[in-house]
């Protein structure tokens, strides 16, 4: 079954501290830029498998797979052999046509593969490339160098450290990032340093910046009072995204909303703030953006007693507390004509969820008149702090492949 797996190309550390040293002075920033999620895509990078995972989100992943493998091929990644010994004969037997998709083994790797998965960018229109940022964990940094290999496509190394659900572009010359994730990720370079480097090297000519995000950091940390969770503490993939080059949709909180839960309290404020920069951005030809507000679920928190004590927290056992999971509908997924948005209903849950998966799903189809809307409920990916967006990577298609 293993001759039906492709491998990536294993790189030491030291490999991309030479290949940085030669390749630094070739690059030009004419004709590069960073593509938008929302255009023509040729490929979808998905996580499937990783040591850390050991199968858990695999039905999740199947969800997703069933949406979009008719139409469009998939790169199936998987940490290892050993983890995927049937080969595709899984996916054939549960009715998948593997024809579109391809397992490709990535040593080290993690099955959340926006983060360090490849950031694709396009030369000229004609040429693929990978950005070449650092890895927040050193372990993965060779991952993007070895999709550039694999796909014989040229890789613009970067001294920037950035994760793949925290950089949302417009594919011609913004960047929207949020402070409290870039910053914490480059504590030896400021703001002007990346914007800079983002500007020389990815002919990113505007940086939006955002202060907060929605999520906390970390696998366990408080949100507020009695309220914890898990998180990515701050990415953009979890509350704001272009829909196309000139329409960013953000998540939203009503003040009426804010005054009946205190995590939508600290929420509203945190996304008002980021609304009004927004509101006043300007590209680099000084057109202005047309920003949506779409509804942010509802809390619906679980009720948690805690086993053990936890002094940073002052947490005790016995203590009675609540445990959030990830929730946004801006953590949806663009395929060509489709676009995948979460759906957080499900029986036994309160109505006014339903009513929030009913008017976000509207707003998607007034925003996207002419893509394919499916909701698609992934519940056990918010209890692990994320969902479908910080799985995959997109590969956009080429002019010349059209």
């Amino acid at each position: 079954m293993i001759n039906d797996i492709k491998r990536l190309l294993r790189f030491l550390p030291l490999s991309i501290i030479i290949l940085s040293c030669t390749e630094q002075n070739s690059q030009v920033s004419n004709g590069i830029r960073i593509p938008g999620e929302f255009e023509p895509q040729e490929a979808i990078w998905l996580g499937y498998r990783s040591v850390r995972e050991e199968g858990y989100f695999e039905n999740e992943t199947y969800k997703i797979l069933s949406a979009i493998s008719p139409t469009i091929e998939v790169n199936l990644i998987v940490e290892g052999d050993s983890l995927i010994p049937e080969g595709k004969m899984k996916l054939q037997n549960m009715g998948f046509d593997t024809s579109k998709i391809n397992l490709i083994i990535q040593e080290p790797t993690d099955a959340w593969y926006r983060d360090n998965g490849p950031i694709f960018g396009i030369k000229a229109e004609q040429a693929l490339f990978v950005a070449g940022f650092q890895n927040k964990y050193e372990r993965l940094t060779p991952n993007r160098k070895a999709v550039a290999d694999h796909l014989g496509i040229e890789y613009i190394p970067s001294e920037v450290v950035m994760v793949g659900g925290s950089f949302e572009t417009n594919g011609s010359g913004t960047v929207i990032l949020c402070e409290q994730v870039t910053l914490r990720e480059n504590q030896t370079l400021t703001k002007d340093k990346i914007e800079k480097e983002l500007k020389e090297k990815f002919n990113l000519q505007t940086v939006i910046w955002m202060k907060e995000g929605v999520d906390p950091l970390g696998s366990f940390n408080r949100i507020v009072g009695n309220y914890y969770g898990r998180g990515t503490g701050g990415h953009t993939d979890e509350f704001v995204r272009f829909a196309n080059d000139s329409t960013i949709l953000i998540s939203w909180i009503t003040e009426e909303e804010a005054k009946n839960h205190p995590v939508d309290s600290l929420l509203h404020f945190r996304l008002k703030s980021n609304y009004n920069i927004l509101k006043k951005a300007k590209d680099h030809t000084g057109r202005s953006f047309n920003v949506i507000k779409v509804p942010h679920p509802d809390p619906d928190p679980e009720p948690w007693v805690a086993d053990k004590e936890k002094k940073e927290f002052g947490i005790l056992p016995g203590d009675s507390l609540y445990w959030l999971g990830a929730r946004s509908y801006m953590n949806f997924v663009f395929c060509n004509e489709l676009v995948l948005i979460p759906a957080y209903w499900e029986k036994g849950k309160p109505e006014a969820l339903r009513s929030e998966d009913d008017e976000a799903l509207q707003i998607f189809k007034q925003v996207f008149p002419n893509r394919k809307i499916i909701p698609i409920q992934l519940n056990e990916l918010k209890w692990e702090g994320g969902g479908m967006h910080c799985r995959y990577q997109s590969q956009p298609k080429l002019i010349s492949s059209n």
